[in-house]
């Protein structure tokens, strides 16, 4: 059993954290417009937003088990199952690794010694 960590990088997520950045940068402009004055929007809004961007680039574990990948997904206790025989377009990256598993698109960049596991 290999074992290593990994962050995705779908397109999913791309946009999510453009869009937290985008918010951010608006709250911003909105609370010196408004005379800094305080406001528990200003406060909560972006430290629920600072949470959410924390959570996706947080680092979660996949496992090499036989013919099978497992992936821990959110809340970290469930795990998505691939198994090895239909990953299709497989490709090594930089600093990660893509491919295809059931006509869906994995892309995810892995943490120190995890890209040579998954290889």
């Amino acid at each position: 059993m290999e074992a290593g960590y990994y962050i995705p990088t779908s397109i999913n997520h791309k946009l999510v954290l453009i869009w937290i950045l985008i918010i951010l940068g608006f709250n911003r402009t909105l609370f010196y417009e408004l005379n800094q004055e305080a406001n528990w929007f200003f406060t909560v809004f972006p430290i629920m937003l600072c949470v959410l961007f924390l959570f996706l680039v947080c680092p979660r574990r996949f496992f090499i088990v036989g013919d099978k990948i497992y992936f821990t997904i959110f809340p970290f206790l469930k795990f998505k199952i691939v198994n090895v025989k239909f990953i299709k377009e497989s490709k090594a990256t930089k600093f990660g690794h893509k491919f295809y598993y059931s006509k869906k698109h994995y892309e995810f960049i892995c943490l120190n010694r995890s890209l040579s596991a998954i290889l």
